[in-house]
C-alpha cells in the first residue's frame, strides 16, 4: 500500500521554521547578552542597547532610554528576537542538501550570515529599520556582537550533531 506523501511519518530532521525558531532565539540570547555585557564594560546601562532596537516602534526616543520599561525594553527584545529568528532562517537555509554537516561548514555559514546581516544592517537598510544597538556602542563593541552572533548561529547544529567533525 502506498502512503500519500502528506501522511508520511515525519522526517529526522526537523523542518526548516522549527530549526529557524531554535536558532534565532539562541542567537538572541546570546547577541542580547553580549551587548549588554559590552554596554556596561563601557559604563554605560545594560539595557540600552535592547532599548535602541525599539526605535523601529517608538522612534529617536527610544536610542535615549537607559533604564529598562516595559515600553521600550520589552519591545526591543521583541523586536531584536524577530529579527534574529529571521537572520536564523538565512542560516538554516544555507545547508547544502545532501552534504555531511562539519563544524567548519557550520561555522562558516554562521561568519557569512552574520557578515551579511552587518553589510545589510549598517549599509542596505534605512535608518528607521536598523537594529538601534549600533547608535549605543563604538564600532568596535558593535564588532563584538556581530561576532557573537557568528558564534551562536551555528550552537543548535553543533549541539544537536556533537558528532561532528
Amino acid at each position: 500500500m502506498r502512503i500519500v506523501p502528506f501522511l508520511r511519518p515525519p522526517a529526522a530532521r526537523a523542518p526548516t521554521a522549527l530549526r529557524s525558531l531554535v536558532t534565532g532565539t539562541i542567537a538572541s540570547i546570546v547577541t542580547t547578552a553580549t551587548s549588554a555585557v559590552v554596554s556596561r564594560m563601557l559604563g554605560r546601562s545594560a539595557v540600552a542597547p535592547i532599548n535602541a532596537a525599539s526605535h523601529v516602534a517608538h522612534g529617536r526616543v527610544a536610542l535615549r532610554r537607559d533604564r529598562p520599561s516595559v515600553q521600550h525594553t520589552l519591545v526591543g527584545m521583541g523586536v531584536h528576537w524577530a529579527a534574529s529568528v529571521a537572520l536564523g532562517h538565512v542560516y538554516e537555509t544555507l545547508v547544502t542538501r545532501g552534504a555531511k554537516p562539519t563544524i567548519g561548514s557550520a561555522v562558516t555559514r554562521g561568519v557569512l550570515t552574520a557578515g551579511s546581516a552587518y553589510v545589510v544592517d549598517r549599509y542596505v537598510v534605512p535608518q528607521r529599520l536598523e537594529s538601534g544597538f549600533q547608535r549605543q556602542m563604538p564600532n568596535k563593541a558593535v564588532l563584538v556582537v556581530y561576532v557573537a552572533l557568528a558564534v551562536a548561529l551555528p550552537l543548535r547544529e553543533i549541539y544537536k550533531n556533537r558528532k561532528l567533525r
